[in-house]
């Protein structure tokens, strides 16, 4: 139960890492979810920068509509 609950505390400060650099990102600009991995020095994480971006939804101080997919 301990290391579900370490885990679940690790991917929220992931996720608050995210939500700070998205906001970082200037108005008129997009970056891309392996952009923001590899500023995070997780570069093979990307899907789970994904991740942290459909959880940023009901957040309207993170501007999610400037990452996007690496297409």
């Amino acid at each position: 139960m301990a290391t579900t609950l370490k885990h679940s505390e690790k991917h929220q400060d992931f996720f608050k890492s995210v939500f700070e650099i998205v906001k970082l990102v200037p108005r008129g600009r997009v970056t891309s979810y392996g952009s923001i991995a590899k500023a995070l020095g997780t570069p093979k994480s990307s899907r789970m920068v994904g991740w942290a971006m459909n959880a940023s939804h009901g957040d309207k101080s993170v501007p999610a509509h400037r990452v996007v997919n690496r297409n």
